[in-house]
């Protein structure tokens, strides 16, 4: 696969996102993306590129350069042998209440993640507890 905005269109369809899908959920809009796709973007926030490859499931590394790590995601060059990285949940999660904090953040927009993780650094850090042997 030769640039990043053929890597962007390629995994959008095998994600069978539509353009406005993915926008909504990276927090930009609909012709950007569209602009992504077709290269004719000029600037494009690193930020921006890092929620599309999470949106996508893909490494952000090989979104960018395309140079494919096989651990990770899409795996080929190939376009029409593209498989998208599988993230197991027991991987991420130890309870059911995680799994389905997760899920529900995953599928939040780059805008609502944003929000939440603000949310979330209100709260005090705890306290490591040394446990006494």
């Amino acid at each position: 696969m030769s640039g990043i905005s053929e890597r962007i269109k390629v995994c959008r369809k095998k994600a069978e996102l539509t353009q406005e899908q993915l926008s909504s959920k990276v927090g930009v809009t609909k012709s950007a993306i569209s602009q992504w796709e077709s290269g004719d973007a000029t600037k494009t926030s690193g930020i921006y590129l890092a929620a599309a490859a999470s949106a996508l499931n893909v490494d952000l590394n090989w979104l960018i350069t395309g140079k494919v790590n096989y651990t990770d995601a899409c795996r080929t060059d190939d376009p029409t042998q593209m498989q998208v990285r599988e993230r197991p949940q027991e991987l991420y999660t130890e309870t059911e209440d995680e799994r389905i904090i997760l899920e529900k953040y995953r599928a939040m927009t780059f805008n609502q993640r944003m929000h939440m993780q603000d949310i979330i650094n209100t709260f005090p850090t705890p306290k490591k507890i040394a446990l006494e042997k």
